[in-house]
């Protein structure tokens, strides 16, 4: 089984995430929370469903906590989640670094072009990371770029973003808890436009794909 908890994915049924005991730890957030599941076998979806329970460290339910008690009270909390944190809305994107692992939780997003969003970066890892958006091909580049920062003694200052006309869009470097909301305007051009965490190192993992169409 699968565990995902506002878009940050917590288990996985191989690899590392894998817990023997069935047991996750899960940090909510004030308001709604998502928790979803899903289950698969050699990269295809399973049928049937398992029994999810959420308590404290004493077995509890955890206090001020809520739980949709009906259909139509789930879907209007869906809905509300969707509206605040969908990926990508008419306005907005809205991007997480996954704690631990050097991942964006995306890979990829498709926005329209020529479009003014208000662009949010949410950090919940205990290290630093950022998001920088490149000209297509061009993310190696600026990966590289960074890394030489790493000796240069206002390499932190400038949040590791190098000087480069290869870079569109780029966010400051964002401690564990933190996030920020920049404006962005999409390119015109249509196109596959990289990002990546410039933090020196993060790159060469920590990347993914806008969509422009």
């Amino acid at each position: 089984m699968n565990v995902n908890a506002n878009g940050i994915p917590l288990l996985r049924a191989t690899g590392s995430q894998h817990s023997k005991d069935g047991q996750i730890t899960v940090t909510l957030e004030p308001g709604i929370n998502k928790i979803e599941y899903f289950s698969e076998m050699r990269g295809k979806p399973m049928k049937g469903s398992a029994d999810l329970y959420l308590a404290n460290l004493v077995g509890e339910k955890p206090e001020g906590v809520s739980f949709a008690t009906t259909d139509t009270e789930l879907a209007a909390w869906s809905k509300a989640y969707e509206d605040e944190f969908a990926t990508v809305t008419d306005s907005r994107i809205y991007l997480k670094a996954i704690p631990s692992q050097l991942l964006f939780n995306v890979k990829t997003f498709t926005v329209k072009a020529g479009t003014d969003y208000r662009f949010v970066f949410e950090n919940p890892d205990h290290m630093l990371h950022n998001l920088v958006i490149t000209k297509p091909g061009r993310a190696t580049e600026v990966g590289e770029l960074a890394d030489t920062m790493a000796t240069q003694p206002d390499g932190m200052a400038k949040h590791f973003v190098p000087e480069s006309d290869a870079i569109l869009f780029a966010t400051p470097q964002i401690p564990h808890g933190e996030k920020v909301e920049l404006p962005f305007t999409t390119p015109e051009e249509p196109g596959k436009y990289p990002y990546i965490c410039t933090f020196p190192g993060h790159w060469r993992v920590m990347r993914g794909t806008m969509i422009v169409e």
